[in-house]
């Protein structure tokens, strides 16, 4: 199935924001909050849908795959804490690494 120009635009934005989001935190000295996991993770969900409703997870970039397979578990403390260490990091290594 062939995603539409909307869902491609819309992908493209989602990709900004979570590049921004994980810029910020990358160069703050600050710890990052839960709500910031949180945020990263809807940013995920929402690609996730569009380019899964789309038939074609290949529309994902590497990045934002990555940003979902850490999402993903952020329930599991061990993985949500390696979580919080790698965002410290550009660019956002796997957690399968």
């Amino acid at each position: 199935m062939t995603p539409s120009e909307s869902q491609i635009e819309e992908l493209r934005k989602l990709e900004r924001a979570a590049d921004k989001l994980l810029s910020q935190i990358a160069d703050s000295a600050e710890p990052v909050s839960f709500d910031t996991l949180r945020t990263l993770e809807r940013i995920g969900a929402a690609a996730a849908t569009i380019a899964n409703g789309a038939g074609n997870p290949k529309l994902l970039t590497e990045q934002m795959q990555t940003v979902i397979q850490w999402t993903d578990h952020l329930d599991d403390t061990s993985l949500a804490s390696e979580f919080e260490k790698a965002l410290s990091r550009r660019p956002l290594a796997s957690p399968w690494i």
